[in-house]
């Protein structure tokens, strides 16, 4: 069953900080330039990210599927090679739960 849309966020480090939740997807070293743009008339969002050893283009979207969210993240190379992190940091309820 999927959440309410009034319901609390899990990932709320845009209302606050880290411990609030996030999930970073990022290149190791410190960028160059970093560009955003949706595709065509979608929902699917596509982030240009130029590092001084290369470039990688971050797709993400959710598509639709049945009761159940799904969330989409592919980083696509495109130029040299680009060192990426993940940090997965899930907090409910506006960062106030921590679920384990």
């Amino acid at each position: 069953m999927l959440a309410r849309f009034d319901s609390g966020a899990c990932f709320a480090a845009l209302l606050g900080g880290p411990e609030n939740g996030r999930w970073i997807i990022a290149p190791s070293e410190a960028k160059v330039r970093t560009t955003r743009q949706y595709r065509g008339n979608t929902l699917i969002l596509e982030t240009d990210i130029e590092t001084a050893e290369g470039d990688v283009t971050l797709i993400e979207f959710m598509p639709p599927r049945g009761k159940a969210s799904d969330l989409v993240r592919i980083v696509l190379g495109k130029r040299g090679q680009v060192a990426m992190r993940t940090e997965l940091i899930v907090r409910f309820d506006y960062g106030t739960s921590i679920p384990w």
